[in-house]
């Protein structure tokens, strides 16, 4: 564990996690959501050694794009893109932790690891599509059923149902 390097989101320190003793670096978006009491979590992770650095640009692209084909794209914050691009920046030696599943299931996509905080972590990985809520077909994009004009909503979608 000597060379891992923890990436952390911002439930970490939502949660006070103690990230005593260990290599942690953090993105200036997770320091943005911090607000009041919990930023004293960032702070005293500051003093034992967090890094907050931002993500390259290219890392993003790639990010961007792994979560437009499992469906991620729209259930992950600018914040968690620049976190998953940090962690793919710190390489092989990366460990995300978060509790956020669409920060996993990317995670898994890319074959990096992850640890949950208080949830645990996905047991699969997931990909997310758009349903009707009317007839029940699937979509890659849009809000209304371009069949019977119900809403969509992004759900969870088995295997067998990935591609119709």
């Amino acid at each position: 564990m000597a060379n891992k390097i923890f990436v952390l989101d911002t439930s970490v320190f939502i949660l006070g996690y103690d990230v005593g003793g260990m290599k942690a670096v953090t993105v200036p978006e997770v320091v943005d959501e911090l607000l009041g009491k919990k930023k004293v979590f960032l702070d005293i992770a500051v003093e034992k050694g967090l890094r907050i650095e931002e993500s390259r640009k290219e890392s993003i692209k790639r990010v961007k794009k792994i979560a437009k084909e499992t469906g991620d794209i729209e259930k992950l914050s600018s914040t968690d893109i620049s976190l998953l691009a940090k962690a793919i920046d710190c390489g092989e030696d990366a460990i995300v932790l978060s509790d956020d599943y669409a920060i996993q299931n990317v995670c898994s996509k890319f074959g990096m690891q992850f640890e949950g905080i208080q949830q645990g972590e996905i047991k699969r990985d997931i990909i997310w599509k758009k349903r009707c809520v009317g007839c029940k077909r699937i979509y890659e994009t849009g809000d209304i059923c371009p069949i019977c004009g119900s809403k969509l909503k992004i759900k969870m979608v088995k295997k067998d149902e990935r591609y119709k």
